[in-house]
């Protein structure tokens, strides 16, 4: 029998003083596991080898569909004594007596066990009276509630929850799951669900992306709106440049004819990224683009709204060459009849 996790969680503090839920997703031999399962759980200081930390607790005849299963968890306030641990899942199909076998790799433990150590906490006798304590009924207290502002690095906070800091970054979500790093941005007045994901190699879009999705439900029905990756920017839809005539100034004529001469004199070459070799590419240079027409942002890049633009007055110049050569031909057609037809009367 062959085990893999997927995903674990730890996920709420139950009524009991120091147990909490944890769910996760396994496989057994390659397929989810559906099954009657026992399981083991132990703490240790490290994500691999390390030493135990605590007893080990059992959990036996838990319920597995299509790999799910949902436990309680209860190793005591001991163990929660503010330094990292990872908790080892050992797993057997209940009612075997053989050993356990356990999953990879382990789980960290995060936030929800670590509440259990808040009400103990050394800081906690140093604190103000209106910090929110957790007591030994495993529930918040506090003269102030959470729906109050919340300030980290600030006394004044202008939003719900207002981060500040001279150091760098400012904020860090870091997750590990193989299905990416999700951040879900939601509005219940008439909006939708807005997703921005740091893809994992379980994301079918593959890994090192990052991802913008909407839908009504989060996951099961979203759409891909843009990705972000190291090789470029990839739009599921309309791009579109802010052109209102409202929005601009200094608003200048140009000359067609004089823009396509240019055009004729600019270097077109075909080339790659050097993050994306693979992917072959025709166009100008920027560093020839702006010392032709002196538009744009720098020397480096390129707007996609003045490639549009060079080339639309470009194709007016070649039409109004196209006009007066078509007129060109017809004169110099009726000259050549009237030519012939003078020819024939003699």
């Amino acid at each position: 029998m062959a085990l893999s996790l997927l995903f674990g969680a730890c996920l709420t503090a139950t009524a009991q003083p120091t147990a909490f839920t944890y769910q996760g997703q396994f496989n057994d031999g390659g397929s989810p596991a559906t099954e009657r399962y026992d399981f083991s759980f132990q703490l240790f200081d490290a994500v691999t080898n390390g030493a135990q930390v605590g007893s080990t607790v059992f959990e036996t005849n838990i319920v597995v569909s299509n790999g799910l299963f949902t436990v309680q968890v209860d190793f005591g306030s001991a163990p929660f004594d503010g330094a990292p641990l990872w908790m080892q899942i050992g797993a057997r199909t209940n009612g075997l007596v053989n050993n356990y076998r356990f999953l990879s790799p382990r789980q960290p433990i995060t936030s929800t066990p670590y509440a259990l150590y808040a009400s103990s906490a050394p800081l906690s006798s140093t604190l103000a009276s209106n910090v929110a304590l957790l007591n030994a009924a495993q529930t918040f207290t506090s003269q102030d509630d959470f729906e109050a502002r919340v300030g980290i690095g600030t006394n004044g906070p202008l939003a719900p929850l207002h981060v500040t800091s001279p150091g760098f970054p400012t904020a860090l979500i870091d997750g590990s799951s193989i299905f990416g790093t999700w951040m879900d941005l939601r509005n219940t007045s008439g909006g939708t669900n807005w997703l921005i994901i740091s893809s994992g190699s379980g994301n079918g879009e593959g890994p090192a992306k990052l991802l913008f999705e909407t839908g009504s439900t989060p996951v099961a029905s979203t759409v891909i709106a843009m990705t972000l990756s190291t090789t470029g920017v990839t739009v599921y839809g309309t791009f579109d440049n802010n052109s209102d005539r409202n929005a601009k100034q200094d608003i200048n004529p140009v000359t067609p004819s004089t823009i396509l001469e240019k055009v004729s004199q600019l270097p077109v070459s075909e080339w790659s990224y050097k993050v994306d070799a693979a992917t072959r590419h025709i166009g100008p240079m920027a560093q020839d683009f702006y010392s032709t027409f002196k538009i744009g942002t720098d020397d480096k890049h390129i707007a996609p709204i003045d490639e549009g633009g060079i080339a639309l007055a470009a194709i007016q110049a070649l039409n109004v060459k196209f006009e007066k050569q078509a007129a060109e031909i017809a004169q110099l057609r009726q000259e050549l009849e009237q030519t012939k037809a003078a020819q024939r009367a003699k």
